[in-house]
């Protein structure tokens, strides 16, 4: 594909259990990418609609088939290419990373992903967002992808009322002042924000500059996998696609700012977001146990009392990073 005719490269990146994975599944409309803690020590992961396979290609050039995700080792591996089709994938390609913060994990195995990407979403976890650990690492980012930049405060649901909200984001935009064009607060189990996040993007998209090169990838040491027509895209707990709408809707926040409300209002859109938020205010959790635990309950009772949605489709069961 020509330079001046791909689409755009979208690199999520972000501390370690930021929620960057939950937040590309979120805008596929599936689980493609495993999003558990356990799983985020993989390598970055290349999703386009225009993948010939799915490949690992290794820092030496290497390519192999890929098989199962889980089974990647970061070291030694430059990323995995994976092929899928989703409406999002029409207009960006996405780029999921590690977490710059785990010790066990090479920075350089998310940031030799950033020659590629041509746009950079940053994703701070709500509870603590944006520590100065994050403003260090993102102050040597390349100035063109900086430029370019979007930070999405993720997990909102944690966040007690709207005033707790609207305090955070006043601090957020007072200490990022200068480092991105557009910063929204979102939860990621809540529809009308992946969607508004969605059509971000696609706005972005239209606009942004290809600056990214395309991956230094050394003469591999055997033959590589031919591209196969009857590949088919891998999919894992295969959900209705999200469906982006054409035009996005007006933001309720400040234009002069680009802060988007997550709360509207006291009352949730639908009876699945009050369950969630009665349980919270019923036992606010602390630790990662009191959210597996929470996460649970809320499952049990969305199927108690909602059962099957009336399309047929089982209820979407979320998961948190």
């Amino acid at each position: 594909m020509m330079q001046e005719t791909r689409k755009p490269r979208l690199l999520m990146a972000g501390e370690f259990s930021a929620g960057k994975t939950q937040l590309i599944n979120g805008l596929l409309g599936v689980d493609l990418l495993p999003a558990n803690v356990t799983s985020t020590s993989l390598p970055p992961i290349w999703l386009s609609a225009d993948h010939a396979a799915d490949l690992v290609i290794g820092a030496d050039g290497t390519r192999q088939p890929l098989g199962d995700l889980s089974h990647v080792p970061v070291e030694g591996t430059l990323c995995c290419q994976m092929r899928y089709a989703a409406p999002i994938l029409d207009y960006v390609d996405l780029i999921d990373t590690p977490g710059n913060s785990d010790p066990n994990i090479d920075a350089a195995s998310w940031m030799r992903m950033l020659d590629a990407a041509d746009m950079v979403i940053w994703c701070t976890n709500a509870v603590q967002a944006w520590r100065q650990s994050e403003k260090a690492v993102w102050q040597h980012m390349p100035a063109r992808l900086r430029a370019n930049a979007t930070l999405v405060v993720t997990h909102a649901d944690r966040l007690q009322d709207s005033k707790t909200a609207d305090r955070l984001m006043r601090r957020v935009l007072r200490e990022a002042e200068g480092f991105f064009d557009h910063h929204i607060l979102a939860s990621l189990m809540v529809e009308s924000d992946l969607d508004f996040i969605a059509n971000h993007v696609v706005n972005q998209s239209e606009t942004i500059a290809r600056t990214g090169s395309e991956l230094t990838i050394r003469a591999a040491a055997h033959p590589s996998v031919a591209p196969s027509a009857a590949a088919a895209p891998r999919r894992v707990m295969v959900r209705a696609v999200r469906q982006l709408r054409t035009a996005p809707p007006e933001p309720a926040g400040d234009p002069a700012t680009n802060v988007v409300p997550l709360f509207e209002g006291s009352s949730p859109k639908t009876r699945a977001e009050e369950i969630w938020a009665e349980l919270v205010k019923s036992s606010p959790p602390v630790s990662p146990e009191d959210w597996q635990a929470m996460m649970s309950k809320y499952m049990r009772a969305v199927d108690a009392e909602l059962g099957p949605m009336a399309d047929g489709t089982p209820p979407r069961h979320l998961s948190i990073t």
